[in-house]
């Protein structure tokens, strides 16, 4: 592995992450739980809030943590506005909803990782940790 390439993936312990959820006690339990194990937390309540976060933030971000469904836009069309200025952005959704609800806003469990809500703070860090040591995504 040379230098260069030592930069392209962020360690499983460090990154930049945007977490956007409307349900403030599931934010503060996620952007708590995360801050502890070392990553740097941004959190939204919303998407509009979250574009004006990623517009405003000077540095990368890895790995936008997302509710399925926001108001003003769902999860999934967050991930394609803010991946248009950070292209190689990973996504975690995460939800209650059931998997046909799921669909109907542009996302399935078998084609996405997803969080199934309610979750604990070892099953969030677990899939995080998955997701940043892991390959970032295609930019084709």
């Amino acid at each position: 592995m040379t230098a260069g390439s030592a930069s392209a993936v962020p360690s499983p312990l460090t990154g930049t992450i945007l977490v956007v959820e409307d349900h403030q006690e599931t934010r503060r339990l996620v952007d708590h739980t995360l801050r502890g194990t070392g990553y740097h937390v941004l959190t939204a309540s919303g998407g509009n809030e979250a574009i004006a976060l990623v517009t405003a933030h000077p540095g990368t971000i890895d790995l936008l943590i997302s509710e399925v469904l926001l108001w003003g836009m769902t999860g999934a069309e967050l991930y394609g506005r803010i991946r248009q200025r950070h292209q190689r952005l990973r996504v975690l959704f995460m939800s209650g909803y059931t998997e046909g609800v799921l669909r109907q806003y542009g996302v399935s469990a078998a084609t996405s990782p997803l969080l199934r809500k309610p979750f604990g703070a070892p099953v969030l860090v677990e899939k995080v940790r998955g997701l940043m040591g892991g390959p970032p995504p295609s930019t084709a």
